[in-house]
């Protein structure tokens, strides 16, 4: 099995109790309406982040000449998730659609970042991409 084909499963092995786990605590809090959804939101936006933090921590701990750049998608993605979660929810799914970019292309050539991680990430982004545009808007 090619590792590119191992980071794909693994990515949508997780997205999917990711996904059934943050509407499963969102509605047990705030039943289905228009509150719900829109912390379910607040939650992907806060995903966001971390999937953009990760690159800090795996530049941090191997190759500290990329933390710039690492820091610089923190805060474009930070900026994305603000935004998509309080005003804009579209920019919030933009986010999650870029982030595969982020993923692929930028890290393409990264030492640090495993091969694994970068195609998981990819099928993990799409899939939160997809959910978070067909959640109702309010």
């Amino acid at each position: 099995m090619s590792v590119a084909l191992l980071g794909v499963a693994l990515g949508v092995i997780t997205v999917s109790p990711a996904l059934r786990r943050t509407q499963a605590f969102v509605r047990g809090r705030h039943g289905d309406c228009p509150a719900a959804r829109h912390a379910e939101r607040q939650l992907w936006a806060v995903y966001l982040v971390v999937a953009a933090l990760v690159y800090v921590g795996f530049a941090a701990l191997r190759e500290a000449s990329w933390l710039p750049v690492e820091v610089g998608g923190v805060a474009a993605y930070g900026l994305a998730a603000l935004l998509g979660a309080r005003r804009q929810p579209r920019l919030l799914v933009l986010g999650w659609s870029l982030h595969p970019v982020w993923d692929i292309v930028i890290h393409a050539n990264a030492p640090f970042v495993p091969d694994w991680y970068r195609w998981a990430c990819l099928s993990f982004d799409l899939v939160a991409a997809v959910w978070l545009a067909r959640l109702p808007r309010d």
